[in-house]
């Protein structure tokens, strides 16, 4: 499945006030979603391909700026990839123009003479146009919410950091959205398996910017038939220990006592490693001693403890650690959510695996 991204970020305009993070805004989005960060690798043991992507951004160094025929051609390029996906980011300056469409404004553009950049109405019927199976498109930019005249195809969402009568805002040099973007990208949005969608990213950044109050509000736009991964990470929890949920909680509502046998293996487990690990490494035992394997107790409190960290599991007293629990043999038993996925693994098929 191809997948293809262009980030796009502006500081500097000359007729316009330059931003200050939004050149680096853009590489930092390249960064965080060029490549897979669930710790898969390739054959040869390199990262995994994520989006095949392009960076458009300033070079003050070669005085290098991104003019609208430079912006016009990049994003051309991205719609005549025969690709599956289409990702395009862009931040900048953002203007509403004489139609009331959203120009994403390009570094030569002029208020007063010729408008350069990309208007966001044409881009979305070039994408309805092109070969894409979906299209997400990220926007950090002043009245960017501009959306209630656009019609999108299927398959098409757009996230923007502000409705359309609202600046966006820069914070420490980066904009206020896009930095919680990068957080939500780094694990904040993912789902227990480490799925991060264009709805968990929104839902993210969104929810942390509804504290605020200064009145930012970013806005979601789609028509979405399916949904894929914008980006994986490290999942809290395996497939696999999803499918054993309905092996361990056989029905809604039952609990599972744990005694001082789990909270004890363990460390006999962890004084037992320490010993090996003490030991010359030309002559001790290889790979472990049998003492220092997990015991079933052992296996059974690692398991639980990889569902409570996913907001699977709930223990009784709540108050406390899982292994005060063990030691006051308190139990254990599933959250909303894990019992969610307790049906969804007892159904044949439900469970979706991969993406």
């Amino acid at each position: 499945m191809a997948r293809h991204a262009l980030f796009v970020g502006i500081n500097h305009y000359d007729q316009h006030e330059d931003l200050r993070g939004a050149t680096s805004d853009a590489t930092e989005m390249h960064k965080a979603l060029a490549e897979y960060h669930d710790g898969s690798t390739g054959p040869e043991g390199e990262a995994r391909t994520n989006w095949n992507s392009s960076l458009l951004a300033d070079d003050p160094d070669k005085d290098q700026w991104v003019a609208g025929r430079k912006l016009q051609r990049a994003v051309t390029s991205l719609l005549q990839d025969d690709g599956d996906d289409i990702l395009f980011y862009f931040s900048g300056h953002g203007f509403i123009d004489e139609d009331g469409g959203l120009l994403l404004a390009a570094s030569d553009d002029d208020p007063k003479g010729t408008r350069t950049g990309y208007h966001l109405p044409d881009l979305i019927r070039a994408i309805a146009s092109s070969r894409a199976r979906s299209a997400t498109i990220i926007l950090d930019c002043c009245h960017s919410g501009e959306l209630d005249k656009i019609s999108l195809p299927a398959n098409t969402c757009v996230i923007s950091a502000a409705r359309g009568d609202q600046p966006a805002g820069e914070r420490e040099g980066s904009g206020l959205f896009t930095k919680l973007l990068l957080e939500g990208l780094t694990g904040g949005a993912a789902d227990v398996l480490g799925h991060i969608t264009v709805l968990s990213l929104y839902a993210f950044a969104a929810g942390a910017l509804s504290s605020r109050m200064d009145g930012q509000e970013p806005v979601l736009k789609g028509y979405l038939k399916r949904t894929e991964p914008l980006q994986r990470v490290e999942g809290k929890v395996s497939i696999e220990d999803l499918k054993d949920i309905p092996l361990k909680f056989h029905r809604a509502g039952e609990t599972h006592k744990v005694t001082k046998d789990h909270e004890a293996t363990a460390t006999q487990t962890e004084a037992a490693l320490a010993s090996w690990a003490d030991q010359d490494f030309r002559t001790r035992p290889d790979p472990w001693p049998e003492n220092v394997r997990p015991t079933p107790p052992q296996e059974e409190f690692d398991y639980f403890n990889r569902l409570l960290k996913a907001g699977l599991l709930q223990h009784s007293p709540e108050e406390t650690s899982l292994f005060w629990t063990c030691m006051h043999e308190g139990s254990v038993g599933l959250t909303v959510l894990g019992e969610y996925y307790r049906q969804l693994a007892g159904q044949e098929g439900k469970l979706r695996e991969k993406y």
